[in-house]
């Protein structure tokens, strides 16, 4: 259980706050796919088309994260970026309602993706600066609990509106209550940068941690691409959450459809099902794995590598049975299990990212992972199994999603067996000297790479 005491003061206040606007943001991303057969036949879209408002979301989301993943980490108001970003994804929500065809409703939707870039990229960064690192896989957990719960809220409350009032209604529904809530962000008050991280130096000694704006090495895009791409227990987790993307996408925005055109199941009662399998898999999926994790810490080397590949196990197993069996109440209980052991790589997962990356580079730390975790996972899932679905099947197309799992379940494995674990820290410890090697190299190729960008400068 995380007390008040584990954190900064004004930690738990933060944790609160962000987690709720999580909520929101979850709930908003999963309205269309909860309401999708509705807008298709008013708009009169295909399978391919009805995916494409998601994959537009994505991509711009995508692609702006690595904008406010850089803003974040050069010292400007992570509230305040925070803020904005609620504002701008609450409106462009509601501005959907309006769509009268295919365009007007890709547009909004890909608008919503600027605003939760500002917001996903920034969250977790911040919410590790209020907490060491011992404790983050906790946080982390209680943080991303907002997916499941808002999936649930989302597929829940988008049917059930959209079957009462009309699909736009839904829409202008979950985008209002954002415009207030985003004000809630301006009460945080900014913690320190790396104040509980272990003190990272470079081999030489020289360049210290950005704390406050105080620190004059905070690396550009490209200097963190480099740095985090030589970092394999980043990279291990980030294209694990990848594959688990591509799936958990194309399931999330098809499985409505699909328990329709399979099962025969009510638009409005396949939201109802999916929220309630959702939030109960997915709360007590992230949970269990959280504990999980921390209770393996003594058992073996790598304890959030070894959470995240063992969940894959029953995970592929029950999601293979859930598509393969005929027979309803058989594939919700499957889907339901697959729901429950997906979830448990949550915490673990973005622990590692949050651990494994020095101060003055998380927020893009967690913005790069956004971009590959989308780019190459949800941006692309929904629009391959609605065009699979259109040349065949959607049975067809939904039966190419485990592969992914299984995919994710060996990087994981392999991260495991390969990877010396960042060692989590309560506050006032110190690190490993593994991960404090590993910062020290970090913070080296930075300063390398800032000294050879400043002598080609001064060349010309």
């Amino acid at each position: 259980m995380l007390r008040t005491s584990d954190g900064k003061p004004g930690a738990m206040r933060a944790l609160v706050i962000l987690t709720l606007i999580n909520l929101l943001n979850y709930v908003d991303r999963y309205v269309p796919s909860a309401t999708k057969t509705d807008f298709q036949k008013d708009l009169g879209l295909n399978d391919f088309q009805s995916s494409v408002p998601l994959t537009a979301f994505v991509v711009v989301y995508m692609c702006a994260s690595p904008v406010f993943g850089y803003l974040a980490d050069r010292d400007w108001s992570r509230p305040g970026l925070i803020c904005f970003g609620v504002l701008v994804w609450s409106v462009a929500t509601a501005c959907a309602a309006l769509a009268t065809d295919f365009w007007t409703l890709v547009i909004p939707r890909a608008c919503v993706g600027i605003g939760e870039a500002a917001y996903a990229t920034i969250a977790p960064a911040l919410l590790s600066d209020f907490y060491a690192s011992g404790h983050r896989n906790k946080v982390l957990s209680y943080f991303y609990l907002a997916i499941p719960v808002g999936g649930a809220i989302g597929f829940g409350l988008g049917s059930g509106l959209a079957a009462a009032f009309g699909w736009r209604v839904a829409f202008v529904a979950v985008g209002a209550p954002g415009i207030l809530i985003a004000f809630l962000t301006l009460t945080i008050k900014e913690p320190v940068r790396g104040a509980l991280d272990a003190p990272e130096v470079s081999s030489s000694g020289t360049v210290t941690v950005s704390r406050g704006g105080e620190g004059k090495n905070q690396p550009t895009v490209w200097q963190a691409i480099v740095v985090l791409f030589k970092n394999r227990e980043y990279l291990f987790a980030v294209f694990g959450m990848t594959m688990v993307a591509f799936a958990s996408g194309g399931m999330a925005d098809w499985l409505p459809t699909y328990l329709q055109k399979r099962h025969g199941m009510e638009e409005s009662m396949a939201g109802t099902v999916i929220g309630a399998m959702t939030i109960v898999g997915g709360i007590g999926g992230t949970l269990t794995g959280s504990w999980l994790a921390e209770k393996m810490t003594d058992r073996v080397d790598n304890p959030y590598f070894y959470v995240c590949a063992m969940s894959m196990i029953p995970t592929v197993a029950a999601a293979i049975l859930a598509i393969a069996i005929p027979n309803m109440a058989c594939c919700l209980f499957f889907f339901f299990v697959a729901q429950f052991f997906l979830w448990m790589y949550t915490g673990p997962a973005n622990a590692v990212i949050a651990n494994c990356t020095a101060p003055i580079m998380r927020s893009q730390a967690f913005a790069i992972s956004i971009f590959l975790t989308h780019a190459l996972g949800d941006a692309i899932s929904p629009p391959i199994v609605g065009a699979i679905s259109d040349a065949s099947s959607l049975q067809t197309a939904v039966s190419i999603l485990p592969v992914t799992l299984f995919i994710a379940g060996v990087i994981w494995a392999v991260g495991y067996n390969t990877i010396v674990s960042s060692v989590p820290l309560l506050s006032g410890q110190q690190g490993s000297e593994d991960v404090m090697e590993l910062r020290k190299n970090s913070l080296s190729a930075i300063t390398v790479s800032t000294a050879s960008r400043k002598s080609v400068h001064s060349v010309f």
